[in-house]
């Protein structure tokens, strides 16, 4: 299995498939961390309940990242840029690095 589109249920977890390519789970009840889940391309899990720091994620070739309206530390570490082949990246995201440049 590589793509599990599960957005717009009542889950409040997801299990770990190791060969998962793309997971969309948004407007779930998701909670918790994010699940190191490293053959990801595309993730998206907007409108969850998830905490903490945003997580690297290794794999560099993800397209699609997606992590709006969560509970996020305001921290974004510095493994983001290392994502060379993303396409799609949340506009919270880019609205904490904005203001992360503006406080220098």
């Amino acid at each position: 299995m590589n793509r599990i589109d599960m957005h717009s249920n009542f889950f409040s977890y997801v299990k770990q498939f190791p060969k998962l390519e793309t997971l969309s789970a948004s407007h779930n009840r998701l909670l918790g961390e994010i699940l190191n889940l490293k053959s990801l391309k595309v993730l998206s899990l907007t409108n969850n309940y998830f905490t903490g720091e945003i997580p690297c994620f290794p794999n560099k070739e993800m397209k699609v990242l997606e992590l709006g309206a969560n509970y996020f530390s305001v921290t974004i570490p510095k493994c983001i840029g290392d994502l060379s082949a993303l396409n799609v990246l949340d506009r919270v995201i880019i609205t904490l690095i904005h203001n992360l440049f503006l406080m220098f």
